[in-house]
């Protein structure tokens, strides 16, 4: 395999990690407004930004999706 396709496979590798991640912090409403101080509408859109820092963060240190089925659904 080229050096730069095993690069763009790693890439989106750790995308799909990063972003599988996200979407698990989003269903588990870690960052769901509580209360009746919250930030309402504001707060809402403001809670991705933090929700996608928090996956990029995660996925640097932890691998939740096997490699090898995502090699083999790439074709890499």
């Amino acid at each position: 395999m080229p050096l730069q396709t095993a690069q763009t496979v790693a890439t989106q590798y750790s995308l799909m990690n990063r972003l599988f991640l996200s979407q698990m912090l989003q269903f588990s409403g870690a960052f769901a407004t509580r209360g009746t101080f919250g930030g309402s509408t504001g707060e809402d859109q403001f809670a991705s930004f933090l929700r996608e820092e928090y996956a990029a963060r995660l996925a640097e240190r932890v691998q939740i999706l096997p490699e090898a089925a995502f090699r083999a659904q790439t074709g890499g």
